[in-house]
């Protein structure tokens, strides 16, 4: 019997060990406060959470994401450029829009042609970002977006998801954080879902705590996005957005469907939707970003939970709803890595630090902006999370915690995946002796891509380098390899922690946790 006991309390501690999100980057006030919210939720068929999608579950807008995947290649599917553009625009921006379908026109020959270098397009580009932003000033954030989702003007549905599946693999696939464009520098493009998402998504639906998305982004894109295989894998009846109207052949047109989601009236819309799923209920989490979703994170009485991914320019009523707290809890990000951070504070792309469009796809290891510097010979090699990278073991043979398997602190607790830096590792994640190349340094590696140091190690050291995979299987391939590394400032460039520690008014030291792993592991990781 005592046996029986024993088996059962130790199965128990293992299973509630196995439902707490993992550390990442969380902001420990927030994990700790979502972990009680799924342990307090657990099996009750009532429990669900709501999400914002753009800057909330991702980083990045969806649609932008799509738009320029369309402009990028002219992939319009109407000719009616003039309805396209025109329709919706008010009277004092009549010759802006019309200058941009006549701009269009001028390009229609070109279609399914490299237009990067073209100036033409270059110029229509800039002209439809500077509409765009001319018309969120004169009819609201809202409206000027229901203008631009226009652009989906001709597609089917089925043709508008093979292109959202394209443009989303893509963007996910670069590596990095958000980054702005020299043909739109106002605009932030590229998309991440963080591992810490997927995770939260994970543990509340195994906690059976329903998980649903209720944004202003197209319907048909948002299932694609939060389908399997992006990594949150939500039913498509759990995935609510906005649409086109569409005519007899089942192509959109550049009208708004009824019934979508609407900008500030989201409690509305999950009243209508979702609660009669779940007997009338209310959410116990909301979660988003912006002035559209502060309604919902602060109308619902039985909320119990709202978690706010943390911009810098959120309005007054947003930093005054997280700085009042309660119920409200604030989620810092790095958008320029594409990486949480364990504060209430978040780093954005600036205006001057803007980038040239992206190349494409094994384009030759193209140069990037960070990789302006001196060319230096390196060893690279390559290591991943595991235990045998990592020197880390489960503290019960197979069950348990992660502790350091070897070295002065054998047998202590170990953040797996957490880097020197605070960060969680990610591609283009760089361990390295941090006397040699601090951490910030920046790094071009032929056959990887660009990368910055993160981390230390007491077996990396002078000029050796090793660079994060995310399969012991592929770090074992990369080997070891002897190459001309292009490096930022090496050795001397300051680290780009610096500056934020000082936009989140914490003390640097809370970034610079490395003496507790140089010398005595392989990795902070």
């Amino acid at each position: 019997m005592k046996k029986t006991l024993f088996v059962l309390s130790l199965l128990a501690f293992i299973l509630g060990a196995q439902a707490a999100l993992t550390p990442g980057g969380w902001n420990p006030v927030v994990r700790e406060r979502l972990d009680a919210l799924v342990e307090r939720n657990r099996g009750n068929p009532d429990a669900y959470a709501v999400f914002d999608f753009d800057y909330t579950t991702a980083m990045g807008d969806l649609s932008y994401v799509c738009m320029w995947h369309i402009l990028e290649r002219f992939a319009f599917q109407t000719d009616d450029y003039r309805a396209m553009f025109t329709v919706g625009v008010p009277p004092a921006l009549a010759t802006e829009a019309n200058a941009l379908a006549d701009s269009a026109e001028k390009l229609k020959p070109l279609a399914g042609t490299d237009l990067s270098g073209n100036s033409e397009w270059r110029a229509f580009v800039r002209r439809y970002w500077r509409l765009y932003r001319n018309l969120t000033k004169e009819i609201g954030e809202y409206k000027a977006y229901l203008w631009r989702v226009r652009l989906f003007t001709g597609y089917t549905p089925e043709g508008l998801r093979a292109l959202a599946r394209e443009a989303i693999a893509q963007a996910l696939a670069s590596g990095v954080g958000l980054r702005r464009d020299a043909n739109a520098p106002t605009e932030k493009r590229g998309l991440v879902i963080t591992p810490e998402i997927k995770n939260l998504f994970g543990e509340l639906r195994k906690a059976g705590i329903a998980v649903y998305i209720v944004s202003g982004s197209f319907t048909e894109v948002l299932k694609v996005a939060t389908a399997p295989d992006f990594g949150l894998g939500l039913p498509p009846g759990n995935v609510f957005g906005c649409s086109l109207k569409r005519d007899a052949s089942g192509r959109y047109i550049p009208e708004m469907a009824e019934g979508g989601v609407q900008y500030g009236r989201k409690p509305e819309f999950i009243r209508a939707h979702i609660a009669p799923r779940h007997h009338g209920a209310e959410p116990v989490l909301t979660a988003g970003d912006s002035m559209g979703d502060y309604a919902m994170l602060t109308e619902f009485k039985d909320l119990q939970l709202a978690l706010v991914m943390r911009r810098n320019w959120n309005k007054p009523p947003m930093r005054e709803l997280v700085e009042r707290g309660g119920h409200v809890v604030a989620q810092g990000r790095d958008e320029v890595r594409g990486c949480f951070i364990p504060t209430p504070e978040s780093i954005e792309p600036k205006l001057e630090t803007v980038q040239s469009p992206r190349p494409p796809e094994n384009s030759g290891g193209a140069k990037t902006a960070e990789a302006a510097g001196e060319t230096r010979e390196l060893l690279v090699t390559g290591y991943c999370n595991c235990g045998k990278c990592c020197g880390w073991r489960k503290k019960w043979f197979l069950f348990g915690a992660p502790v350091y398997s070897y070295g002065k602190m054998k047998g202590s607790p170990k953040k797996v995946g957490v880097t020197a830096s605070g960060m969680v590792a990610a591609k283009g994640t760089i361990a390295a002796d941090l006397a040699a190349y601090p951490l910030g340094t920046r790094m071009e590696i032929p056959g990887y891509g660009p990368g910055i140091v993160q981390d230390a190690g007491g077996s990396v050291k002078g000029d050796h380098i090793d660079i994060w995979f995310p399969s012991h299987e592929k770090a074992e391939a990369w080997g070891a390899r002897k190459i001309k590394v292009k490096v930022a400032k090496a050795g001397t460039m300051q680290s780009v922690r610096a500056p934020d520690v000082a936009a989140s008014g914490q003390k640097a030291s809370s970034f610079r946790v490395v003496a507790w792993n140089v010398g005595h592991h392989a990795r902070g990781i």
